[in-house]
């Protein structure tokens, strides 16, 4: 799987609040930076998803930049979003947000993700 299909099965994958390809597409070690300043390991992040705390109607990226050297891939991608806590208003935002993969095992696996919401 290139980095680029890896990146569209993430967005497919939150937005379809898919436990099991989410579990897949994040290596054990991820970190995940949300833009409200929260920070999770893989496991928070995936019990985030489950339990409602994180609701994802739109991913989509707008701008997108990908560097890899090697076996590691750093992406940089300006994105159309809405999303929050379940039950709550989702208004829509732009975030500016930097993710890291490494190929591990033959697959691109997100390491890091830090997210920054860009003023309106």
């Amino acid at each position: 799987m290139t980095i680029e299909t890896s990146l569209a099965a993430l967005y497919r994958a939150m937005l379809a609040h898919d436990i099991a390809a989410l579990d897949g597409l994040c290596a054990g070690h991820c970190t995940y930076v949300h833009s409200n300043g929260v920070v999770e390991n893989k496991a928070a992040f995936l019990e985030g998803v489950r339990n409602g705390t994180y609701e994802y109607e739109i991913v989509r990226p707008t701008e997108q930049r990908i560097d890899i050297v090697g076996d590691t891939a750093v992406v940089f991608d300006i994105l159309d979003f809405q999303g929050g806590p379940r039950g709550q208003p989702h208004p829509r935002v732009r975030l500016i947000t930097t993710l890291v993969w490494r190929r591990l095992d033959g697959a691109w696996r997100m390491t890091h993700r830090h997210a920054t919401r860009i003023p309106a």
